[in-house]
């Protein structure tokens, strides 16, 4: 019986783990899309050519087809 418990507990720890590395992976592909705008060296290429509509549209998109 406790090693059925200590079983469970891992188990929803595992669950809970999961479900903080997703929300963790959806933060960072909204920085990342957000940084787009911003060259932060002169190599760096934006998207400040694009719509900010379109683009915010596209990164919705993005995290809906995620979830």
């Amino acid at each position: 019986m406790h090693l059925d418990a200590i079983t469970q507990q891992n188990a929803a720890m595992v669950e809970e783990l999961s479900a903080a590395t997703n929300s963790v992976r959806d933060q960072v592909k909204a920085v990342s899309q957000t940084l787009r705008l911003f060259r932060l060296q002169p190599t760096d290429e934006t998207v400040a050519e694009a719509d900010a509509v379109e683009l915010r549209r596209a990164i919705k998109a993005t995290q809906d087809c995620d979830s």
